[in-house]
């Protein structure tokens, strides 16, 4: 059982980050450093399809828990089918969880419903001997289920709207809270101000909410840039009800290292910066 999972079932929270660039060796990072999962981000970066299987692969070496973040567009009020088939690739190449921006409670329950189909690695002969006729496929189907996580990106003024239609869905088992998009659409907060009291507060009651369901809430711990910035805005998610993190990406964490570091070192070396 890879680590997500693992802690799923134990109750206990769960920490991962978003990768935006290509790259095997930023997954084993991600495991070594003792991460939980990983999200690959294809929705704005450039990373596609072959090179996302890579890095699943990755993760799978390195017992860490591989998730997809797949293309859509939840805010233009029109229902995509394609995702449906991209979250089925998506399992199909060895993804473990997919998130992906939903719009509606039709549109989470046609992916969620996904969650149990056994076309998984399916370039692996042997993934389509299934013991046990048809009660095989079904055992087959339920373990499945169990150990997949297809997680809505709530983070449309529609999906935000229908919050309690969409926790009642069948088979949902988690929801990520897309903060930065719901305050800029005016859902609750400021935009651009994750620390506002209002966004704290709706986290807070969806956070009851799903707890009552039964289904666990995900979601960003913004861009603190240091580990005491960082444990303060867990801590507060943490009590809010929050069970799964994603904690800065390494990317992220590179910029603002050298954006802070190397205007002393350019002062010490001499010579004047790039404009």
């Amino acid at each position: 059982m890879s680590r997500l999972f693992d802690r799923f079932e134990k109750g206990e929270s769960m920490l991962g980050t978003l990768l935006l660039t290509h790259g095997y060796e930023w997954v084993e990072i991600a495991g070594e450093v003792g991460l939980d999962f990983i999200c690959v981000d294809m929705m704005f970066p450039s990373i596609d399809w072959d090179t996302a299987g890579d890095m699943v692969r990755a993760a799978g070496r390195s017992g860490i828990t591989p998730m997809l973040r797949l293309q859509s567009y939840p805010w233009g009020g029109r229902r995509d089918e394609r995702i449906v088939a991209d979250v089925s690739k998506a399992l199909g190449i060895g993804a473990e969880g997919v998130v992906v921006s939903l719009d509606s409670p039709e549109e989470i329950e046609a992916v969620v419903a996904l969650a149990g189909d056994p076309h998984r690695r399916v370039h692996v002969y042997t993934n389509y001997e299934v013991p046990g006729g048809i009660e095989g496929l079904r055992a087959l189907e339920e373990r499945l289920a169990q150990r997949t996580l297809i997680m809505p990106l709530i983070e449309s003024v529609g999906a935000a709207k229908r919050i309690d239609e969409i926790l009642a869905v069948k088979g949902l088992k988690a929801i990520f809270l897309g903060l930065g998009d719901l305050s800029r659409h005016g859902v609750a907060g400021v935009p651009g101000q994750l620390e506002h009291p209002e966004l704290k507060a709706f986290i807070s009651r969806v956070a009851a909410k799903a707890k009552s369901r039964g289904v666990a809430v995900f979601t960003i711990a913004g861009r603190q840039e240091t580990p005491e910035k960082l444990s303060d805005r867990v801590r507060w998610l943490h009590e809010a009800g929050v069970t799964g993190i994603f904690l800065p990406g390494f990317a992220f964490l590179i910029q603002r290292y050298y954006m802070n570091a190397l205007p002393e070192v350019r002062r010490i070396v001499g010579g004047a910066p790039w404009s």
